[in-house]
């Protein structure tokens, strides 16, 4: 789902000028390598305090990202936090998602 919002962004981006769709490129890429990382990591074990600690390695990892984009490649800010922000809703969004359509398959037994 992020790897689809971070697309949709560079896109939109885009028709502001090829600066800004590389600014939400980084944006993307801060956010979808360590959310890859931890979906991995967290296929392969399955106990709640690796779980715990996998997520905050996550958090850490995106901040690492975020401060090493920023620092080295200076993407323009509006597209880089856009970006970010646009996709860290798939946090939100795909759990609310999924209860909906929960709900809705209940209902219908």
């Amino acid at each position: 789902m992020q790897i689809v919002m971070v697309a949709v962004a560079v896109c939109f981006f885009a028709l502001l000028g090829a600066e800004q769709a590389a600014a939400a490129a980084w944006g993307g890429m801060v956010s979808v390598v360590p959310t890859a990382l931890f979906a991995w990591a967290t296929d392969r074990e399955r106990r709640e305090g690796r779980f715990l600690a996998y997520g905050l390695a996550r958090t850490l990892a995106t901040l690492a990202l975020m401060a090493v984009a920023l620092a080295w490649a200076r993407p323009a800010p509006f597209g880089f936090f856009a970006t970010l922000g646009w996709v860290q809703l798939a946090y939100v969004v795909v759990p609310s998602g999924r209860s909906l359509v929960r709900q809705r398959r209940s209902r219908s037994r």
